[in-house]
C-alpha cells in the first residue's frame, strides 16, 4: 500500500516538475521575443504596407525619426505640420508629430488648427507622440476621458465614418519594456494604426 503510494506521489510530483518546466520555458520565450524585432519579410507586415501604399496614403512625419520594420512604407519628412501645406491630392493623408525630445515648436493655437483641419477633412488624420502638448490636444478634441495615465500618444483618427480619439497606441509601459530592446515596435504600432484606419473606411 505504502508502495503504491509512493509510486502516485512520484508520478504527481514528476507532471507538476514538468508543468513548471514548461511554465518557466515559455516566460522565458516571451522575454526573449520582446528582444528580437519584427521580421520585415514577415507577410503580416508585408500585407498591411502593401495596402497602405496600394490606397495612396500619403504619410507625413513631423519631427524625431522612426524605425519603421518594412523598409517598403512609403512617408514624407516634413519641418512644420502647417494645415495650409498639406497636400490633398491624395486619397488618404496620415500625419506623425513625433514630439518625444520636443523637437516639434507647436503652440496651442496650430494644435487646434490640426484639429479643426482634421474635422473639416474627413481624409486627414493624426497622431501625436510625446507629452508637451498631450492634454492640449485632448482638450481641444474634447475627449470626457481625458488623458489616461502613463498615455504618451494621442490620435485623432477618422474610423468607420466618425472621428475618434485613440490613445492606446504608445505608453510608458510600452516604453519601459520593450523600447529600447525592440526599437521598431513603435513602427510596428503606427502601421497597424494606419491601416486600420485607412482599411475601416473602405
Amino acid at each position: 500500500m505504502k508502495k503504491g503510494f509512493k509510486i502516485f506521489a512520484l508520478i504527481i510530483g514528476l507532471m507538476l516538475a514538468f508543468v513548471l518546466i514548461g511554465m518557466l520555458g515559455f516566460r522565458l520565450y516571451c522575454h526573449i521575443s520582446s528582444y528580437i524585432p519584427p521580421d520585415p519579410d514577415d507577410d503580416y507586415y508585408v500585407e498591411e504596407v502593401d495596402y497602405i501604399n496600394d490606397k495612396d496614403v500619403l504619410i507625413l512625419l513631423c519631427g524625431s525619426d522612426i524605425k519603421f520594420p518594412n523598409k517598403e512604407l512609403k512617408w514624407t519628412p516634413i519641418n512644420v505640420p502647417d494645415p495650409d501645406k498639406i497636400p490633398t491630392n491624395h486619397n488618404y493623408v496620415y500625419l506623425i508629430l513625433n514630439d518625444w525630445d520636443d523637437s516639434i515648436d507647436l503652440s496651442d493655437d496650430d494644435c487646434a488648427e490640426l484639429i479643426k483641419f482634421a474635422d473639416n477633412n474627413p481624409w486627414f488624420s493624426f497622431l501625436y507622440l510625446g507629452k508637451e502638448k498631450l492634454h492640449t490636444f485632448s482638450e481641444l478634441a474634447h475627449d470626457e476621458e481625458g488623458v489616461r495615465t502613463g498615455s504618451l500618444s494621442f490620435g485623432y483618427e477618422f474610423f468607420q465614418n466618425s472621428r475618434i480619439i485613440h490613445e492606446g497606441i504608445w505608453d510608458e509601459e510600452a516604453v519601459s519594456h520593450f523600447g529600447e530592446a525592440n526599437p521598431t515596435l513603435l513602427g510596428d504600432n503606427i502601421i497597424g494604426t494606419i491601416y486600420r484606419t485607412i482599411a475601416s473606411q473602405e
